[in-house]
């Protein structure tokens, strides 16, 4: 009797012993703010390995998140924010998952995440903002997916992406803005993106080349202040936009080469400010902005519309040509479909001669229209007629 008394005991001590070391607890999340509160946590909260809510971790003289080791799920979100201390985040190896968003912003000091290498979800946006020491995201070598937006912020000492490499499909948007970036490696294996991409002034990117697995945005492509840019080779794969496509302030950008075979586009074209942007031919494809405006402006070494063509007018709302200083030549298909049957507002001015204004393009548009010219024979037969008569004649030269 003694001996199962003593099994019993012991399967008691077992079952406690588990209920200790893994459970869920905090369901209203916690805040650090010190290095102590840290330091306490497997003391103060024994057996807490599942947290609730949310996690922030923030204050100026933490060094050190040993004591946080035992954490394996965070029910809502982490958000490691503005630590001017710490330098790596060891003591987060045993991570696996986060329920909401991974902030990690204003760390003056940070140098790596690679502890975070167990983390294999987190079920919303994923910011990595102003973390002026960070030189890699090794660590996010597990994130496969991201459910919510993917933000890579001012970053000042991150040159490449290497770390996102098993990343596939972001369901919301993809902001990469200005980081000193020399390339884009890591991002490779990227086919979605749900809502936009946004690629604004990162200083080194020359092209998108490392995107050429992507095939679909969702959103909007917006690609701006970009100042070694020189095309958007990378994008060849996306054939349509939902949103806007809006190229702007390129100072080197001579080409859109890459969006070669966008044919439809859900919402606006906007193509403004890309002083060394010399033509529009790689839009041949395109043939609906899905009722939004097309919009070429200030590109000051563009000298024709060409490309354009093939845009349906009835899918235009609204036209703007404007300061393009070598602009002549905007009597493309479109532009004038458009204009013998406008559905918006028309702004054509301060471009050079030919197109100046609305009236110019209009005149240019009815250029080469004309008449045929009276053939010198014409025969009819039967003559007369009752029911139907056919009609020869000769021209002179092809028309």
């Amino acid at each position: 009797m003694k001996k199962v008394a003593i099994v019993i005991a012991f399967i008691l001590i077992v079952v406690c012993h588990s209920e200790v070391v893994s459970q869920s607890c905090l369901p209203d999340g916690i805040t650090f703010t010190t290095q102590s509160q840290i330091d306490s946590f497997p003391i103060n909260y024994p057996g807490c390995t599942e947290i609730g809510g949310h996690v922030m971790i923030a204050g100026d003289d933490i060094t050190s998140l040993a004591g946080l080791g035992v954490i394996t799920d965070i029910g809502e979100g982490l958000s490691i924010y503005e630590n001017p201390s710490l330098m790596n985040l060891s003591g987060l190896e045993n991570l696996d998952s986060i329920g909401g968003v991974l902030t990690i912003e204003f760390n003056a000091s940070l140098e790596s995440i690679s502890s975070l290498h167990n983390l294999f979800y987190v079920g919303d946006d994923i910011t990595i903002n102003d973390n002026n020491a960070l030189m890699s995201l090794l660590g996010l070598d597990n994130i496969t997916s991201v459910k919510g937006d993917l933000y890579i912020r001012l970053n000042f000492s991150l040159t490449n992406l290497v770390g996102l490499d098993n990343v596939t499909s972001i369901e919301g948007g993809l902001v990469i803005y200005s980081t000193p970036l020399t390339d884009l490696s890591g991002i490779e294996n990227l086919s979605f993106i749900g809502d936009n991409l946004t690629f604004t002034s990162n200083s080194h990117i020359q092209n998108l080349s490392e995107l050429s697995n992507l095939i679909s945005i969702g959103g909007s492509i917006y690609i701006a202040a970009n100042y070694s840019m020189t095309s958007l080779v990378g994008l060849e794969n996306i054939t349509s936009v939902g949103g806007t496509i809006n190229i702007q302030d390129n100072p080197v950008l001579s080409s859109l080469d890459g969006l070669d075979n966008i044919v439809s586009i859900g919402n606006s074209l906007v193509i403004h400010g890309n002083g060394s942007l010399t033509n529009l031919s790689n839009l041949s494809s395109l043939c609906s902005i899905g009722g939004g405006n097309l919009r070429i402006s200030f590109n000051s070494s563009l000298a024709s519309l060409s490309g354009l063509d093939n845009i349906d007018a009835k899918s235009i709302s609204g036209l703007g040509i404007y300061t393009n200083q070598l602009l002549t030549y905007c009597e493309v298909k479109s532009v004038c479909e458009y204009l013998a049957n406008p559905n918006g507002l028309i702004e054509i001015a301060s471009n050079t001669t030919g197109c100046n204004s609305q009236q110019e393009v209009e005149d240019a548009c009815m250029v080469g229209i004309s008449e045929l010219p009276p053939a010198e024979s014409i025969y009819s037969f039967p003559n007369p007629f009752t029911t139907s008569t056919t009609i020869k004649y000769e021209l002179t030269e092809p028309t």
